[in-house]
């Protein structure tokens, strides 16, 4: 069996790819077009199963009539050619010619109609968002920043709730029955161990071929029948998915999902504070009244049963007065309490916290990226070792494992 180098290897595949193709129509969608300021365009050309990166040169791009646009299909002709640096391949373009719009955004918009002539999408279907849940799930990619941003709203505006986490692939044509999985599990919890209130569906920004997972009939229909009330937060402002149309409420962005689940902290205080001023208000408001009905007594009386009344008022007034306060203690009392729980549970997913537990984190010294996994390591590798009162160096003598 021949040995060849990387190099070797790769300036074998160029030369048979040259050989083989030397030019070739391609047909195929406009998908993440963009041109930049020295005049080159680049972009992916996909159907419904694969995705080329294309360029055109600002050389061909002056003489064209008109560039591609997003979602536009097309017959593009060009030559493929090999980057031996990178491994990779890019398809470099002359010409092209518009065939329509692309039938992957045809398919789409026909399968939002049928689901929305079917009722999937109806307002009235929408289950209510608790305003002051005590658990919420986060469905998300482990490790993902859209997780990240979504924890540090959850423990900056409302650290009484519970969070629970729920990993999952959000990328993916085939990757729906992951998330629909992923779901379940979250109702089996809900249903056998303590019951979720809200879950939060959420993924960063990406292009479309990274959001169409969450365009799935499948997982679309799923979620219409999902037993807990649902805020998906996927993507940016601009993106829309199916999952959005059918979610009982979507969000712009994954950091507005966690602000839409629960009120702010803040407002539960002003909210307490405001009612108690209101109860003491109509306490006084009330004292002042009974006090003015004994006065009247008093005057226009002078007598045993008058003043025996008066006691009763007087008695009323204070049992009225030692109840309101009694419920308000307790009311105080209660909300203090859930607090100091939440923000426990909260505290526990600091990273802080892991680190003392006895945990680290290892990146490389060199390009300071995380590693965290053997594959991404090499005998004589420099690596710095987090740990939760300091750092410290260190290089890799061995690696041994799978």
């Amino acid at each position: 069996m021949d040995k060849y180098s990387v190099t070797e290897f790769t300036e074998i595949i160029s030369e048979v790819i040259d050989e083989a193709v030397p030019v070739a129509w391609i047909e195929g969608e406009v998908s993440r077009f963009k041109r930049y300021p020295s005049g080159h365009c680049y972009f992916t050309i996909k159907d419904a199963n694969s995705a080329i990166s294309a360029v055109i040169w600002s050389t061909y791009a002056q003489k064209m009539e008109s560039l591609p646009k997003e979602g536009e299909k097309a017959l593009f002709f060009g030559k493929a050619k090999v980057f031996e640096k990178r491994g990779q391949y890019q398809f470099s373009i002359f010409n092209y010619a518009k065939v329509g719009q692309g039938n992957i955004n045809q398919d789409l918009d026909q399968l939002k109609k049928r689901l929305s002539d079917e009722g999937l999408f109806d307002e009235s279907l929408k289950k209510p968002i608790q305003k002051i849940p005590e658990t919420v799930a986060i469905v998300t990619g482990e490790g993902s920043a859209a997780l990240s941003d979504v924890i540090k709203v959850l423990q900056h505006r409302c650290p009484y709730v519970e969070v629970k986490l729920f990993y999952t692939v959000v990328q993916g044509n085939t990757n729906d029955v992951k998330v629909i999985d992923a779901l379940k599990k979250v109702e089996k919890y809900s249903h056998t161990k303590k019951k979720i209130d809200t879950v939060l569906l959420v993924r960063g920004g990406g292009s479309v071929e990274d959001l169409w997972l969450f365009n799935s009939e499948k997982l679309v229909r799923f979620i219409s029948s999902f037993s807990i009330p649902l805020i998906s937060g996927i993507g940016h402002e601009i993106d829309h998915t199916l999952v959005d149309f059918v979610s009982d409420l979507r969000a712009p962005t994954p950091s507005v999902a966690a602000e839409k689940c629960a009120v702010d902290i803040q407002d539960v205080w002003h909210t307490i504070d405001f009612h108690y001023d209101t109860m003491q208000k109509s306490i006084e408001n009330r004292a002042l009244e009974v006090k003015n009905k004994i006065a009247f007594y008093n005057e226009k009386f002078k007598s045993h049963i008058i003043d025996s009344k008066v006691k009763e008022l007087k008695n009323r007034r204070e049992k009225e007065t030692q109840n309101i306060t009694t419920k308000m203690n307790d009311l105080l009392k209660d909300v203090k309490n859930r607090f100091q729980l939440h923000n426990q549970a909260v505290e526990n997913l600091n990273p802080e916290h892991i680190f003392k537990l006895g945990f680290s984190a290892i990146h490389a010294k060199k390009s300071g990226k995380s590693i965290k996994s053997i594959k991404n390591v090499e005998v004589g590798t420099d690596i710095k070792v987090i740990l939760h009162d300091g750092n410290f160096f260190a290089n890799v003598k061995e690696v041994a494992g799978e």
